[in-house]
């Protein structure tokens, strides 16, 4: 039986402030331990309206302390932008707190010139494979380097399960070369063999001797195909705005239902609705079958963005009933 999981970027639903978004973000993660989702991950994005998380870290502590037995991880971390003495100190206190829980998914930033980095004063930032080789040396207690000092990180028991989240075929070549699990984003299209390309190129690790795939789609699943096909109006047309360069808040599907109507005939929209799967449970449990079978994945990590929570919420229900997820035996009864 394949894993299910899912990838929550805390999306500002229409009428929703950011602080709600957070509050909806832990109580979806309750609601899928109990349903029997393996793991879920919070997204990591800075200056958009859209998207409420910036922290990853801080909301999985709130997250793991309202749940007993998901996996929580980043989705990913943006290790661009900081030291990896930090994250590794970070996740490690994790680690501690919450043993066999925490994975860090790692990823870099698109744009090295992008807010963060101005703002951080930094012209050009330390290559990014040095910085995740530095960070994987330092949870495994094997970090070396020359100081005046000897460095000495906080021998806790155990570190978090690291995964490489790309959506390039670079991305999934520095995943095979680590001998860690790859995070393809589907989602955000990218290189469709990269999958494949990691596969190939795998070099076992002691600590994973096998490759590892979580394929990242976005999915939207309603009761029927015409609801379901209403409702991901909103994300495709906040999808395509973003690829002109306009970053905003989730539309409702009314307004977001107007506004298609000039960008029909756009190859974008095609592209964002080839790849996007909705649809019923049926129809939506044959894509993601499918779409498993062409990447020879391990685990599905689901992101669903919907104008409201209460259909958000829903899709991962009803997905999770489509699957036959059954409840954890470690999971307690936490009502939705």
């Amino acid at each position: 039986m394949i894993r299910l999981s899912i990838l929550d970027q805390s999306p500002v639903l229409p009428g929703v402030s950011a602080q709600e978004s957070l509050r909806e973000s832990i109580s979806l993660a309750r609601r899928v331990e109990v349903l029997g989702y393996h793991r879920t991950w919070i997204g990591e994005n800075h200056f958009h309206p859209g998207l409420a998380c910036s922290a990853p870290e801080i909301l999985m502590a709130s997250i793991l302390q309202e749940t007993s037995s998901i996996r929580v991880g980043s989705g990913a971390v943006l290790l661009s932008y900081y030291s990896p003495l930090k994250v590794a100190e970070q996740f490690a206190t994790l680690c501690a707190l919450h043993p066999d829980r925490i994975d860090l998914g790692i990823g870099r930033a698109t744009d090295p010139h992008d807010a963060v980095s101005i703002l951080m004063g930094r012209s050009e930032s330390e290559p990014h494979d040095r910085k995740i080789g530095d960070l994987l040396n330092l949870l495994s207690g094997t970090y070396e380097k020359p100081t005046p000092d000897p460095v000495v990180f906080m021998p806790y028991a155990a570190s978090p399960d690291p995964f490489i989240l790309s959506s390039s075929s670079r991305g999934a070549a520095l995943a095979a070369a680590l001998g860690l699990p790859l995070a393809f984003a589907h989602f955000s299209g990218g290189n469709s063999k990269a999958p494949l390309l990691y596969r190939q190129h795998y070099r076992p690790s002691a600590r994973y001797p096998n490759p590892y795939v979580v394929i990242c789609p976005a999915v939207v699943c309603a009761s029927t195909d015409e609801e379901a096909t209403y409702l991901s109006q909103s994300v495709v047309l906040w999808t395509l705005q973003l690829l002109v360069g306009k970053k905003s808040e989730i539309p409702d599907p009314k307004s977001a239902l107007e506004a298609m109507r000039s960008w029909n005939a756009s190859s974008h929209v095609t592209a964002i609705w080839d790849r996007l799967i909705h649809g019923s449970p049926r129809k939506v449990r044959e894509e993601l079958d499918t779409l498993v079978a062409r990447h020879e994945a391990d685990e599905i990590m689901i992101l669903t963005i919907t104008p409201d929570f209460a259909s958000r919420r829903r899709s991962y229900e009803l997905i999770a009933e489509a699957f036959h997820l059954g409840m954890p035996a470690k999971s307690r009864a936490i009502p939705a």
